[in-house]
């Protein structure tokens, strides 16, 4: 029976918005907070099935923290830290929701975590960005963040995403980087296009099928324990894994 945490309405999450934030620009407050709230929900039901009662939360990737402010209120008595690469952002999380925060390397391949510190780490819309050599990488530095048991939560853009993709009106990808993109995906698995005139040299839009991370999965001392294909935001792709 799934674990059904306090409603949206009840939970006591701050309410205070960066006017930085990308992820709240053309939305409502309520539409925001739903999408944080949704992450929310698969990560206590994975965390509940497993009996683990997290008092280390990693936001990899938690910008003004859409997620981290939800993972704050649901877990107040847990130590709970957000990692991305824009300062502003991370003091900003610091100052208004009271999290520990932690400045990461711009290029993926020079991420660091910490060793078998976090019970639980959620990654949200960032595997969906990077490279396979980086998405290889960045899988391996988080495994190795997890304590023994602990559960990683994150996202990938697969089949929905696949479906939806038109190469010649994706913003910020050249058209030949977009077919070469899907054609990766088609053809191994694993698409990845750059974005024109990114700020970061290695980000763009990735793709990857479940059989392709599964087979990531096999070189980790980790097991699958949920999967829902469209699970946050009705887009994206979740997989939680439980290290052994």
């Amino acid at each position: 029976m799934p674990y059904i945490p306090q409603p949206l309405q009840q939970l006591r999450f701050s309410k205070k918005i960066s006017e930085d934030d990308w992820m709240y620009k053309g939305k409502t407050s309520y539409g925001y907070f739903l999408r944080g709230y949704d992450a929310l929900l698969t990560i206590v039901n994975v965390a509940h099935t497993v009996s683990l009662q997290p008092r280390s939360i990693l936001d990899f990737g938690c910008g003004h923290g859409c997620v981290t402010r939800m993972l704050k209120a649901q877990y107040p008595q847990a130590d709970i830290f957000g990692q991305d690469v824009n300062q502003a952002w991370l003091e900003w999380c610091a100052d208004n929701l009271g999290v520990n925060v932690i400045l990461s390397k711009a290029h993926i391949q020079s991420v660091t975590v910490e060793r078998e510190s976090y019970d639980l780490v959620w990654v949200g819309s960032v595997f969906t960005h990077i490279p396979e050599k980086s998405f290889d990488y960045l899988l391996d530095v988080l495994v190795g963040g997890l304590k023994q048991s602990g559960i990683l939560i994150f996202t990938t853009a697969g089949e929905l995403v696949r479906a939806s993709f038109d190469v010649n009106n994706e913003k910020l990808l050249a058209v030949k980087d977009a077919k070469k993109a899907v054609l990766g995906y088609d053809e191994n698995g694993y698409g990845f296009a750059l974005y024109s005139g990114g700020t970061y040299s290695d980000w763009g839009r990735a793709m990857v099928t479940f059989a392709s991370v599964q087979e990531k999965l096999k070189r980790h001392p980790v097991k699958l324990i949920f999967y829902l294909e469209g699970g946050w935001g009705r887009r994206q792709d979740i997989f939680a894994i439980q290290r052994l």
